[in-house]
């Protein structure tokens, strides 16, 4: 069990030096009262780590420095008292070598900084966006491998990875894993354009079986998906808002789907006149829809029935493909 926790330390170490991680997770305060952690300790690093010999300490130390001091938490710092932790564990000085007690401690803290650096890793990837093909496949690398650790050491963490996994959503998928979820059986193409048709009206007046035609021949305003938070909050006009797709060149047997990245607010939306998905909640929303092409395009309309006045995340909604979904045989 030792020599799979370090093979695991060493690849994720690797992969650590290289990805040059340069994220700013939030540093806030809890009282030590309320919790065993470091005082300055960020609300996401909630499994606590344990001491009891040297090693141990000298890591829980070194975060308690950084927790506490002025400069933001980075992945960096937790692989620093990482490589502290693993150092003791590949001792091979007789001396240096932990008992079994000691042993046991170091591979659990080591198994807690490893994720708490791959939570740091996603968090990085998810900030710097994800307006490139690359940008999107280094995001999902990094999730996955965080997903791994998390299903191998689901029953290590069964007491508070549940909370943890709340608090992310409500910060905004802090690590990316709901985006990652959109994007796991699919490949990026390209990213739809920023501004949309839009125009005001309830729901009943149908708008999305209006030919592009109709929908130019009216003047509609052109708006970006991160402007539909920004109104003011006497403004909660209902809108429609259209884009037309261009069908791309996918390979045989692959459906095209567009992937919407933090939508906010309650929406309803339409392909090519046909109702496809509908979320009446203001949360962030992470979906993906499959296009039809007619003479090879599709008109996507969203109906925004208020203008939520949460903050809103501007990630790009993106066209994928993935492969055809086949029907179950009836019997």
């Amino acid at each position: 069990m030792i020599l799979l926790t370090l093979i695991l330390a060493a690849m994720l170490l690797f992969t650590g030096c290289q990805s040059q991680t340069t994220g700013t997770p939030k540093v806030s305060a809890v009282p030590e009262a309320a919790s065993p952690q470091p005082a300055g300790c960020p609300e996401w690093f909630v499994a606590p780590l344990k001491g009891g010999c040297k090693e141990a300490d000298e890591a829980i130390a070194y975060l308690e420095t950084v927790f506490n001091g002025t400069e933001e938490l980075q992945a960096k710092h937790i692989l620093k008292a990482w490589s502290i932790v693993n150092k003791a564990l590949t001792a091979t000085d007789s001396a240096m070598v932990p008992d079994a007690a000691h042993a046991a401690l170091l591979q659990e803290n080591s198994i807690l900084l490893g994720h708490a650096f791959l939570m740091a890793v996603a968090h990085d990837k998810l900030k710097q966006g994800i307006q490139t093909r690359d940008q999107v496949e280094a995001l999902c690398l990094a999730t996955a491998r965080l997903n791994a650790i998390r299903q191998d050491n689901a029953q290590r963490f069964a007491e508070w990875l549940p909370k943890l996994e709340a608090w992310e959503q409500s910060h905004d998928d802090w690590c990316g894993l709901r985006l990652f979820e959109q994007f796991r059986d699919k490949q990026p193409v390209a990213i739809l354009p920023e501004l949309w048709m839009m125009r005001c009206a309830p729901l009943d007046a149908n708008l999305a079986q209006e030919s592009i035609e109709q929908w130019r021949a009216t003047k509609p305003l052109p708006v970006k998906l991160a402007a539909l938070g920004k109104h003011s909050s006497n403004d909660h006009s209902p809108i429609w808002i259209m884009q037309t797709i261009e069908q791309p060149e996918v390979q045989e047997g692959m459906d095209t789907y567009v992937i919407f990245s933090a939508f906010r607010g309650r929406c309803v939306a339409f392909v090519n006149g046909t109702q496809v998905a509908s979320f009446d909640s203001d949360e962030p929303h992470y979906f993906s829809i499959p296009l039809n092409f007619k003479d090879k395009q599709c008109n996507l309309v969203l109906f925004v029935s208020e203008r939520t006045s949460l903050p809103f995340v501007p990630l790009p909604v993106w066209l994928a493909t993935g492969k055809k979904t086949v029907p179950p045989k009836r019997p």
